[in-house]
């Protein structure tokens, strides 16, 4: 680490070494290599050329790492008692040649432990968020009164904080086998229900309408939500709610989908070839490698490349006389948690909506991922032969 001035190599240990170790053992060997011994029976010419060129080299080194893992996001709220530790040692530092780096250390703790100087990154800070759509009586509404665009905007900053919190700490222990790390609060499960219980209300508020022309309606209008989130690039979203309109509770209504307009249909068809898993997402990634932040991903991609490094690369290689750690695996896994950092970097110019968020959130609250839908779709829609279809076709168009 402090031998060479690899800067992707250092970028991927600070991402990843909770894989292998914990922040005090990382702190307490880089003290030991700023404090590095000289070899035994130099010479005092050999003394001085070794200090001269190979101690304050890995000295300098060191002081970069100790000020890039205090930046670092590996570091959570739990690991900051270390602060203290790096700290005591900077403050001991007398060298003349390491005042530098000494004082951009103290800094760097400083800048880390005071809040008051964190700033928020925002993409289109210069630009006044688009006007809300509001419904006509704010204080009592029903989902039907809200306009699409503005619910998939409101979504769209739930899903958007809920993805900035996810830190890289979370990537890389929900690629183990047996997660070792415990977690102050879980933001990829966060996620997770978050989906999960989306799709539920989509086929709830269906499944709650007892006229077909009004579930085909509801059925629109959260192909509409979809399309929205679509274009406000929150794939999080639009794929939960695409989830929630094909499965079978609802897929199995014919009679509400024949009144759904052919337009709908093609948007809907175009959202399910967004995030087709069709040759590893093929045509999701291509789209997510052309677009800028903000941008809210399907997490879902993010956790299966986790899980495949997981499963297809050991954690150790074999040598003689003992294993060493992969560290390409750790490359491999960095990679990936680069790629979701990318788009945290940015947060959207969204006016949250407090009465909506407050309406979506009781919506959440009220429907159950482990609901059975099936007996409801029955009842709404109960199954007919196919000559059954037929007369009743005919009789709703007016031929018999």
């Amino acid at each position: 680490l402090t031998s060479h001035a690899d800067s992707t190599f250092n970028e991927t240990f600070l991402m990843t070494f909770k894989s292998f170790a914990t922040v005090d053992e990382v702190v307490t060997e880089l003290m030991a290599r700023f404090n590095l011994p000289a070899p035994e029976n130099l010479s005092p010419e050999q003394f001085s050329e070794w200090k001269e060129v190979k101690q304050k080299r890995y000295r300098f080194r060191t002081m970069n790492i100790l000020k890039a893992l205090i930046q670092s996001q590996t570091l959570d709220q739990a690991d900051l008692h270390v602060l203290d530790r790096i700290r005591e040692f900077a403050e001991n530092i007398q060298e003349p040649d390491m005042m530098a780096p000494k004082m951009q250390v103290l800094q760097t703790i400083k800048m880390r432990t005071d809040e008051a100087q964190a700033k928020k990154y925002t993409a289109n800070g210069l630009q006044d968020p688009p006007p809300s759509i509001l419904p006509k009586n704010l204080k009592k509404f029903k989902l039907n009164e809200l306009d699409a665009t503005e619910l998939a905007r409101q979504l769209t900053i739930i899903e958007s904080r809920l993805f900035n919190r996810v830190h890289p700490t979370e990537c890389l222990e929900r690629g183990k086998d047996k997660p070792t790390t415990a977690l102050s609060e879980d933001n990829i499960k966060a996620i997770i229900h978050m989906s999960n219980q989306l799709a539920a209300w989509v086929t709830d508020s269906v499944l709650a309408k007892d006229e077909v022309k009004k579930r085909a309606n509801v059925i629109r209008f959260w192909i509409s939500v979809a399309e929205q989130c679509k274009r406000l690039k929150n794939f999080s979203t639009m794929a939960a709610l695409t989830a929630g309109l094909n499965g079978p509770p609802i897929r199995r209504l014919r009679r509400s989908w024949e009144q759904v307009h052919q337009r709908a249909n093609a948007t809907l068809a175009d959202l399910e070839k967004t995030i087709d898993s069709g040759r590893n997402f093929a045509e999701y990634r291509r789209l997510l490698a052309t677009i800028d932040p903000p941008c809210v991903p399907f997490f879902g991609l993010f956790l299966k490349d986790l899980t495949f490094i997981q499963d297809g690369n050991s954690n150790f290689i074999p040598v003689a006389g003992g294993k060493i750690i992969n560290f390409d695996k750790r490359q491999k896994s960095s990679q990936v948690i680069r790629e979701l950092q990318r788009y945290q970097a940015a947060t959207y110019d969204l006016t949250p909506v407090d009465a909506i968020i407050e309406f979506i959130d009781q919506s959440l609250e009220s429907v159950s991922q482990e609901t059975d839908y099936w007996p409801t779709s029955l009842e709404r829609e109960p199954r007919e032969r196919e000559e059954e279809r037929m007369a009743r076709l005919l009789q709703e168009s007016g031929f018999l």
